[in-house]
């Protein structure tokens, strides 16, 4: 089964973050350009169409890796990051899981008149006033 749009661009933002993150944030300093390639990869994510929350923690990610940053602070921005697009991934697999439908009223088709018969069944339809062969609820039948 192939992975959506935008599953493909959370993993490209998640991919970068759990190698920086790997070790209690070891390899932070390893990852060339974490900051560029997880700001592109959050801009290509929200520049889908994903729901205002989803978009919202995009843009936190964006912001985080705004500036070029070393060191501590590039660990916990890793960090934070990280944590903030599992929570999203997990929060989208949940509602995905929910499997959500919209339903939309088709118009009715109105076609014709509508008629309604009634026909007196009660005793005194057996009566065969009306034609000698038959009664009056045949006659009224025919």
């Amino acid at each position: 089964m192939a992975a959506s749009p935008f599953a493909a661009a959370l993993e490209a933002c998640l991919a970068p973050l759990r190698f920086a993150a790997a070790d209690e944030g070891a390899r932070a300093e390893r990852v060339r350009d974490l900051e560029g390639s997880v700001r592109e990869a959050a801009a290509a994510a929200s520049a889908l169409a994903v729901p205002r929350d989803a978009r919202a923690v995009l843009a936190r990610v964006q912001a985080l890796f705004a500036e070029p940053v070393a060191g501590e602070a590039r660990r916990r921005a890793a960090g934070e990051a990280l944590r903030a697009l599992e929570a999203l991934a997990l929060l989208l697999a949940i509602v995905a899981l929910a499997r959500p439908a919209s339903r939309e009223m088709l118009p009715l088709r109105t076609e014709g008149i509508d008629i309604l018969l009634c026909l007196d069944t009660s005793s005194s339809m057996t009566a065969r006033d009306m034609d000698r062969q038959r009664t009056r609820l045949d006659v009224a039948k025919a």
